[in-house]
């Protein structure tokens, strides 16, 4: 049993997680958000984490790990904001651990290895270089640190269920009532990599037990399907939920941005595409992500294309029972004029 201090535990994964260290003393870092157990109102963006010095030392002297999930995740927020929180906030969060001779494990992304597909493509930077330069950060700071890389996070691998609905879920539900418009910005044999939440926080609950250090890359590897089998498989959801999905053309992300900037009228995508298609260029023709699920002693196996496609099925289940609703005519969204 160990202090450890949470970050973002009321983020996807900080509530999946957690519920997985109550064998430990937990302490979750709270800006304005209300967790259960044991919390401090502070904030990973100010010096300090926004204590006051009392605090500050009482927390130090007793906390032995950080488990730091906090995070702007919006590819649509300024690139200020995401440095703000993702880069200052991280390093605030390593002088604390230094202060409370703690060890660290962070929460970063698989996308740090796709920069330089972004930069081709056009795609925000803001939310990568972000996580870059905090993963620098935490290799820098000499403590006992442990980066963890999840990929898309979606909901429970069971249930499916992820609130509030954003990104790759707002694109799906789009997609479960007819209204894509036609076109998917996304090529059909690109691998799309997710992984649920419940499977990331099982990784990070057993390398905190563990004290682990190193790189681990919490992702579907080279099982993760392409766009072609999640639009099979959605299309077999929607008959057993009694709908039809109409046809869709994929047409990659990278010519998806060049049809906008040649039509914008015709051919944008539409608003509320725009973290999907900024996503969608890292996935454009790209390998596989590595993937350490499986090799993590104490986590989660590795997953089967079987294993997979459940965890989809589960999504598409949570989207349709609460999300999607009953069958009605077809009305696409409006396109975006720039």
């Amino acid at each position: 049993m160990r202090t450890i201090l949470l970050t973002g535990a009321s983020g996807v994964v900080g509530t999946s997680l957690l519920p997985r260290l109550r064998h430990h003393q937990v302490i979750s870092l709270t800006r304005n958000r209300a967790v259960p157990g044991a919390t401090v109102r502070g904030d990973v963006a100010a010096p300090g984490l926004g204590l006051g010095a009392a605090a500050y030392r009482r927390l130090a002297g007793t906390v032995g790990t950080v488990v730091h999930c906090a995070a702007v995740t919006d590819f649509g927020a300024s690139d200020e904001r995401t440095a703000e929180v993702n880069v200052r906030g991280t390093e605030h969060v390593l002088a604390f651990a230094r202060d409370a001779g703690a060890g660290v494990l962070y929460l970063s992304t698989a996308f740090v290895t796709r920069e330089k597909e972004a930069v081709d493509a056009g795609a925000p930077l803001g939310y990568i270089s972000s996580k870059i330069a905090a993963e620098d950060r935490v290799r820098e700071c000499g403590l006992p640190a442990a980066i963890v890389r999840p990929s898309v996070v979606v909901g429970d691998s069971a249930t499916g269920e992820l609130a509030p609905v954003q990104g790759f879920y707002a694109f799906l539900r789009t997609m479960l009532r007819n209204r894509l418009g036609g076109v998917v910005p996304c090529g059909a044999d690109d691998l799309v990599d997710f992984v649920p939440r419940d499977v990331v926080a099982d990784c990070i609950a057993a390398l905190v037990d563990r004290g682990a250090t190193g790189e681990y890359w919490l992702t579907s590897g080279d099982r993760a399907p392409s766009t072609r089998r999640l639009f099979e498989l959605a299309e077999r959801a929607a008959a057993r939920y009694g709908r039809r999905l109409e046809p869709v053309r994929m047409v990659s992300a990278r010519a998806s941005r060049r049809l906008a900037r040649m039509d914008p009228v015709h051919h944008a995508p539409q608003a509320q595409f725009s973290d999907l298609l900024a996503l969608a260029v890292m996935f454009d023709g790209a390998e596989p992500f590595p993937s350490s699920l499986g090799a993590i002693p104490g986590g989660p196996p590795a997953p089967t294309a079987e294993t997979v496609d459940g965890w989809f099925g589960a999504v598409i289940g949570y989207l349709y029972r609460e999300h999607v609703p009953p069958v009605g005519p077809a009305r696409p969204l409006a396109t975006r004029r720039e």
